[in-house]
């Protein structure tokens, strides 16, 4: 284990050393890009004071998308301002001065990273980026309005925790979480915990003065999740302001409120939108051929879920996995991501993943369960804390069967009489191959009916000590049909945008030469559109 961790470590350093090299040139596929911008360069009609703040957050999807949006000719009354939202980098537990020559680093690493990104944000009609990076001139400004840090401490549901009346308690929670590389949430370590609670404070004193500034029609973010995205939204919500935020499964665009904070799906109006197309043929065939496609061997890096690493149903080397293992087993654990803000969905039974899996591993080992455990496929790619952690459960909870990360569920959904997830994905295809799903929380399928869902602690104990003698819940196959479509094609956008109509999406944008194939996507629609 020791070696395995030193390789990661030393992988994370070429990968940092990589991440400043790029950050410090533009390479081809930009260069191609900023030129095809300044061919392509709008001009404003007018010099005004309407104004509109966009995230400019470091992917190419995103740059990609407000391209498309800016270029529209409404916009072209408005001048763009952009938010950059990386104030709060990883910051892994460590001695007080390595922590300091660390958080340093990541000071100037987000510089320089700024700098670059801001000559493509530029390219594409953002005139100015405002950062929420903190200053000098921040921390006297935040420390004469006398904010007392302890008050969060004081708080016995730090889930209700307020900052000038704005909930961030779950934020705060999760940001921890991915921030700090904890699995779980540690009050003990309050100097951390403090230096969160003072940026949040500085960062909403910093929208004030965006806000008094520029009198912002609308404020456009990638996602509602950490403080770092999820602060701007419900500040900017505070003060009626449109609030809208990018993709998920179904939708390119989503318009946020105060009953619905979550770029997420709107899970919870899915009832009652399926009443309308609980009939209807099209999408019935469409969904059934989608997860044909998904559940099947064919074209396998098109059948996994956009958001997971790797195709979890299928290997191009099933043959090399143990079935043995499965035997004499009654169901599986499926874990997940420790560090990825567990409360987009909603509430859980538990505070986080990790309290969750912890319980559940205390219950198998009390009453000697036959209940396998199967790592989360994205938890464990360049991640030294995962690999950790695992390390210390497999230990502490020696003689309980676990998995490889790659262990395709086409095998275990054969062997298994139910599976458990907290609110994961795998909650959903579980039922679809008639297999008994326990969650454990708020999560995208509820209201249809198709888990077991437990509403407490003690429930969930019940739950697994009973599972044997507990049936499927009613629900039909239309009824999972009727999900899938909602969850992954209903087309809910709350406006229109050439995005969806040159399926951008489709477009792999890990790499910049993704930028390349959204030039050339975008070329053949307007010829074909002029056409």
């Amino acid at each position: 284990m020791k070696v395995l961790f030193e390789n990661l470590l030393f992988k994370n350093l070429i990968r940092h050393l990589k991440l400043i090299f790029k950050n410090l040139f533009f390479d081809n596929n930009e260069v191609l890009f900023l030129k095809y911008c300044n061919e392509k360069k709008f001009i404003k009609k007018k010099k005004n004071k309407n104004y509109i703040l966009i995230q400019t957050v470091t992917d190419y999807y995103y740059l990609a998308y407000y391209k498309t949006l800016i270029s529209q000719n409404k916009f072209l009354d408005y001048e763009i301002i952009g938010l950059w939202p990386y104030f709060q980098r990883t910051v892994r537990k460590r001695f007080f001065f390595l922590e300091f020559v660390n958080e340093i680093y990541l000071y100037i690493l987000d510089y320089i990273i700024f700098l670059k990104w801001k000559k493509l944000y530029k390219s594409i009609g953002i005139t100015h980026i405002k950062r929420l990076n903190l200053s000098i001139f921040d921390r006297i400004n935040f420390y004469t309005k006398n904010i007392n840090l302890d008050f969060f401490f004081k708080k016995k549901n730090f889930f209700d925790f307020e900052i000038n009346k704005i909930k961030i308690g779950d934020l705060l929670y999760d940001t921890y979480l991915r921030f700090r590389a904890q699995p779980t949430f540690f009050r003990k370590d309050k100097l951390f915990i403090n230096k969160l609670i003072f940026k949040s404070n500085i960062v909403i004193l910093k929208l004030e003065k965006l806000y008094k500034k520029y009198k912002f029609e609308a404020f456009y973010t990638s996602y509602s999740s950490y403080i770092q995205h999820g602060l701007p939204v419900r500040f900017f919500l505070k003060k009626k302001i449109n609030v809208f935020s990018g993709i998920n499964n179904s939708q390119y665009n989503k318009k946020l409120s105060h009953d619905d904070v979550s770029h997420a799906e709107s899970y919870f109006k899915f009832k009652n939108i399926s009443k309308n197309i609980r009939n209807n043929e099209t999408f019935l065939s469409i969904s059934e051929n989608d997860l044909k496609l998904r559940f099947s061997d064919a074209e396998k890096k098109k059948n996994k879920m956009s958001y997971l690493s790797v195709n979890t149903y299928t290997s191009k080397e099933d043959e090399k996995f143990d079935v043995c293992l499965l035997n004499n087993l009654d169901g599986i654990l499926f874990l997940q991501d420790f560090y990825d803000s567990p409360h987009d969905w909603g509430n859980l039974v538990f505070d986080d993943f990790y309290r969750w899996t912890v319980y559940t591993l205390h219950i198998i080992k009390k009453y000697n369960l036959r209940i396998a455990v199967k790592p989360h496929p994205n938890s464990w790619y360049i991640s030294p804390d995962s690999i950790l952690v695992y390390q210390r459960l497999k230990k502490k909870f020696s003689g309980i069967i676990w998995l490889d990360k790659d262990y395709p569920n086409k095998i275990i959904f054969k062997k298994i009489k139910f599976g458990i997830s907290c609110t994961g994905s795998v909650l959903f295809e579980l039922a679809f191959h008639g297999i008994k799903a326990i969650s454990c929380g708020e999560h995208p399928g509820i209201d249809f009916n198709f888990t077991i869902n437990a509403k407490s602690k003690s429930h969930y104990k019940s739950i697994l000590l009973d599972i044997s003698n507990m049936g499927l819940p009613e629900f039909s196959k239309n009824d999972l049909l009727i999900y899938n479509y909602l969850y992954r094609h209903m087309n809910m956008d709350a406006y229109d945008n050439i995005a969806r109509k040159i399926e951008l999406k489709n477009i792999d944008f890990s790499k910049s030469n993704s930028l390349v194939k959204y030039i050339e996507k975008i070329s053949k629609y307007k010829n074909d559109f002029k056409n």
